[in-house]
């Protein structure tokens, strides 16, 4: 006899929606709002839900992983790692290409990186300002071929979700209302969007919007964020903005009809059992479902695998 429970996928683990994991389950689709979503999450990962049958799977940590280094603080400076440096150099191999030859964006502060900054006419010495700039494409000579236009007003999606990122791990609110001043569209919004959602924030990867949130979680600053989402064009509905492809769509919502694989982009894959809701629902093309997961990951898993959930 096919068994009737009923999981749900999230991170890299799959969870038996048993007793109170079921309910709570059922208390953010009804109320489709982020703060019970965050509920259910933190439930999950605190371990505060009943013990379903059959125990859920637990995640899987890839083979060689290791935690990256924790972001140095203002100002940068010769041997300072993490996140902050690898930022500069992304952006600065995006205005000049072949600037870190030997190393890239490896997160370090090192020789190389130092030498491409002074090549530049950009300080060594990294401050917050300094940083945005950077961030921006304003700071440093002109990249060859291209005049540098300070008097503009236009930011590629990248450097605003750059900007977006570095204000939000900051919790600075004047960066990150700069950013979302650069947008002016929902249309503008969904590219940066889908960049913002590439990089990670303690970890996990989220939507603008969320990340906003839980960096401002209280006025003055979460009114002076979302006065700016406003004026984009975004709207707020049943508590929560009005996302294209955001979890909650009951339409958009899908679930395992078999026990089946889903992967990302890197080739790294997961056995889901059947009646697994899987997220929701992004593309589609040769036999092949692109969805977005709970939280923010963006996944593969065959199409005959799976249908439309409606519960």
């Amino acid at each position: 006899m096919e068994t009737k429970t009923k999981y749900l996928l999230l991170g890299v683990g799959v969870i038996a929606l048993g007793t109170g994991g079921y309910f709570l389950y059922k208390h953010f689709t009804q109320k489709g709002t982020q703060s019970a979503i965050d509920e259910f999450k933190e439930n999950v990962e605190e371990n505060n839900l009943p013990t379903p049958n059959p125990t859920p799977s637990k995640p899987k940590i890839p083979i060689g992983f290791k935690p990256k280094p924790a972001s140095t603080s203002f100002p940068l400076v010769m041997k300072s790692k993490g996140s902050l440096v690898k930022a500069v150099q992304t952006a600065l191999m995006k205005k000049y290409p072949d600037v870190l030859p030997k190393y890239k964006n490896d997160g370090y502060y090192g020789n190389e990186m130092r030498d491409a900054l002074i090549a530049k006419g950009i300080p060594t010495e990294i401050d917050k300002e300094l940083y945005d700039k950077i961030l921006a494409g304003k700071a440093g000579k002109p990249s060859e071929g291209k005049k540098e236009d300070d008097s503009s007003d236009q930011l590629s999606p990248e450097s605003i979700a750059d900007l977006l990122y570095s204000g939000i791990i900051q919790e600075d609110i004047d960066t990150c209302l700069r950013a979302l001043w650069k947008i002016k569209s929902v249309k503008g919004y969904t590219k940066v969007n889908e960049i913002f959602k590439t990089k990670r924030i303690s970890g996990v990867r989220k939507t603008i919007a969320t990340a906003l949130s839980h960096a401002f979680p209280t006025d003055p600053n979460r009114k002076k964020y979302r006065a700016q989402l406003y004026t984009i064009g975004l709207k707020w509905r049943n508590d929560q903005w009005a996302l294209s492809g955001t979890f909650g769509e009951v339409t958009d919502r899908l679930v395992t009809i078999k026990r089946a694989k889903i992967w990302d982009n890197e080739g790294n894959s997961l056995m889901v059992p059947n009646r697994t809701i899987i997220g929701s629902f992004v593309s589609a093309k040769n036999g092949l479902t692109e969805f977005l997961t709970l939280d923010g990951r963006r996944l593969f898993i065959d199409t005959t695998s799976i249908k439309y959930h409606h519960d």
